[in-house]
């Protein structure tokens, strides 16, 4: 799949992905966009199943970008 076709295909899944690298929570990210945290989680989920990668180093219920995220 080429970038532009995965960029399409991740689409709306993005808005999680930035809340979550913004504020390095699950729960904060889901307080941001006023959805549950279990949404977040799995749209998280979704999204690095997608790209084959993992995005964020977790620890406890901080969550980091790592350099594949960075990317």
């Amino acid at each position: 799949m080429i970038r532009a076709q995965l960029i399409a295909a991740v689409w709306n899944w993005l808005p999680a992905f930035r809340a979550v690298a913004e504020v390095q929570s699950v729960h904060g990210a889901a307080a941001k966009l006023h959805v549950a945290p279990s949404g977040i989680s799995r749209t998280l989920s979704l999204l690095e199943d997608r790209v084959g990668k993992r995005l964020f180093e977790r620890s406890g219920r901080t969550l980091v970008l790592n350099d594949a995220g960075k990317e």
